[in-house]
């Protein structure tokens, strides 16, 4: 699901995909129970209030045996660790922009109160992590998780 149409356009276009849907991840009713076999949040979790309503969501429109994938800003990351050493700002507060920072318990946590089972954790390097970066402090977290009933 993605918002910008744009985006979802030049995506189409560019990797001649599919049955895209171009929708709000927490107010969509558009699509039926059950009717999707995987979605992919790309770094929008930790701009959304209403998080759990938004997996809600993502655990009702997902086949039994659907994934739900995503990625999401790394609280570990020496970008946030500086700004805790610097402002004495918790890690896990959250800034002008995110309403969330994650971490990997806090993922584990919030997707285990939503009905999902992480199946497999990856951690992403951005354009600003270097070769002595720890893999564990990579900008980003990448997850693959299912549905549990």
């Amino acid at each position: 699901m993605e918002v910008d149409k744009a985006k979802v356009n030049r995506m189409i276009n560019q990797f001649n995909i599919e049955n895209v849907l171009c929708d709000d991840i927490v107010t969509n009713r558009s699509l039926n129970d059950k009717s999707i076999d995987i979605t992919f949040v790309g770094l929008v979790f930790q701009y959304i209030a209403e998080l759990d309503l938004a997996l809600k969501n993502c655990h009702r429109i997902l086949s039994d045996e659907g994934q739900l994938i995503f990625d999401v800003p790394n609280s570990m990351h020496y970008k946030n660790i500086w700004r805790y050493v610097i402002r004495r700002k918790s890690l896990l507060d959250t800034d002008c922009f995110n309403v969330v920072n994650f971490s990997i318990p806090i993922i584990y946590k919030i997707l285990s109160r939503n009905k999902f089972k992480v199946k497999e954790v990856s951690f992403i390097k951005g354009l600003n992590d270097s070769i002595f970066t720890p893999k564990h402090m990579y900008e980003f977290i990448g997850i693959k998780a299912t549905k549990i009933e």
